[in-house]
């Protein structure tokens, strides 16, 4: 920042973790990660600036990637999208769209559907040495796998957890398929990891929280999905919605803390969220912030803190020098409006660093984020001449950019961090 088998070791480390971890980062302050080497981080949001943060504060170059819109590739929602080297993949109505790292159009990767070699893709993962995508139905359980140009190559019809628990997501960690579990009734354990080689289990969090001898029996209203991980060649990061720690696994699944998150008395805490708002909405949700998600890159440590009543705030967190930044709403509506960074680094639209859905994207060394085209397309048409040529790339993309039509694909923001 330039101004600034079973392994569950959380309980065991608990203890551990609060008496190591008794001081805690506020915002600008100079002090250096702590010598244990678990970064310590206090969020207070009555401390955020209610502005944008600078894009040149974390980054330093900014570029544009338009989507190509043909018949075949009409992006809506836009729930899901991963890159692997050269190509982006988008997962667009059960279906995965593949395009080249400039936006064009190559591929829809299978046929939606439930015959032969088809696939309905609530949540996929890559295994971008092989060159493999797997492709998963999270609530019929059933999988295929297809290379890059979209061959079929197998299935893995898989009970990647315990059947009854729900799936929110899976990712590729080596030779294991990572799942992300909600919390609710029943719920044994929040994130494991299905190792392919030998259809075993293993756990990688057990699920600490408990219910009412009454709620037990009871269907929830709400179940949030459990969004808080990120998974790297060396390492898969997770946190689970009520916890403080983010916890890191190695190859050999062990299991240690990375990252303490100190969010005071206004932290929602488990029973305040079970017990007023879980199975019964009609009071109102409870207040109260919890991390959502979360971004590791090389010199940062970026984490997304939601709340049902109050602006959405972003903290950055720089590694080296042990400084952070929070940043909540500029200007407040609801508390699923975005967060927007400042883009001074070629004063073009504003940066949302998460999805709509609190995602991060983020592949060798770059921060991948979604417009849409109507937004860039009201902004590129009323910036000056001297914006629109003020460097060589946008100088070389002006015909490009300028073809842009407001119902096209969502245009990708590809921003190179420090």
């Amino acid at each position: 920042m330039k101004q600034l088998m079973n392994n569950n070791p959380i309980i065991l480390l608990s203890a551990l973790i609060i008496l190591t971890l008794s001081g805690c980062n506020i915002t600008g302050n100079n002090k250096k990660p702590r010598p244990s080497g678990i970064i310590s981080i206090r969020i207070n949001p009555v401390e955020a600036i209610k502005d944008q943060i600078n894009l040149s504060q974390i980054a330093d170059k900014i570029e544009y990637i338009p989507l190509q819109t043909t018949d075949s590739s009409v992006i809506g929602s836009f729930p899901d999208l991963k890159v692997a080297g050269d190509l982006i993949f988008v997962r667009e109505q059960n279906g995965i769209l593949v395009f080249t790292e400039a936006g064009q159009f190559i591929r829809k990767l299978f046929t939606v559907g439930n015959g032969p070699e088809e696939s309905i893709g609530r949540s996929f993962t890559i295994d971008e040495e092989r060159r493999e995508v797997y492709v998963y139905d999270i609530y019929t359980r059933e999988g295929n796998i297809y290379d890059f140009e979209g061959k079929f190559s197998g299935d893995f019809n898989k009970q990647l957890c315990d059947p009854d628990a729900w799936i929110s997501d899976i990712g590729l960690f080596r030779s294991n398929i990572f799942v992300s579990i909600p919390i609710r009734p029943g719920t044994e354990y929040l994130f494991s990891c299905y190792d392919l080689r030998n259809d075993s289990i293993i756990v990688l969090q057990k699920n600490p929280y408990g219910f009412t001898a009454a709620q037990a029996d009871q269907v929830p209203q709400i179940v949030p999905s459990n969004n808080g991980f990120q998974i790297t060649d060396t390492h898969i990061y997770f946190k689970d919605m009520y916890s403080d720690t983010i916890f890191k696994t190695d190859k050999n699944f062990k299991t240690e803390p990375y990252c303490v998150v100190d969010l005071g008395n206004e932290k929602l805490r488990w029973e305040d969220f079970r017990d007023n708002g879980m199975f019964d909405f009609t009071a109102g949700p409870p207040r109260g912030y919890w991390v959502e998600s979360f971004v590791d890159t090389k010199s940062y440590l970026i984490l997304y803190t939601q709340s049902f009543t109050d602006p959405e705030l972003m903290c950055i967190y720089d590694k080296k020098s042990g400084e952070q930044i929070v940043a909540s709403n500029r200007e407040y509506k609801t508390p699923s409006q975005q967060i927007l960074m400042r883009n001074d680094l070629d004063h073009l639209t504003s940066l949302p660093p998460m999805s709509y859905t609190g995602r991060f994207y983020y592949y060798n060394g770059c921060l991948y984020s979604i417009t849409e085209a109507k937004d860039f397309v009201d902004v590129y048409m009323n910036a000056s001449e001297e914006v629109k040529k003020s460097t060589d790339y946008l100088r070389s993309m002006e015909q490009v950019f300028s073809g842009i039509d407001e119902l096209d694909n969502p245009i990708l923001m590809k921003v190179y961090l420090q």
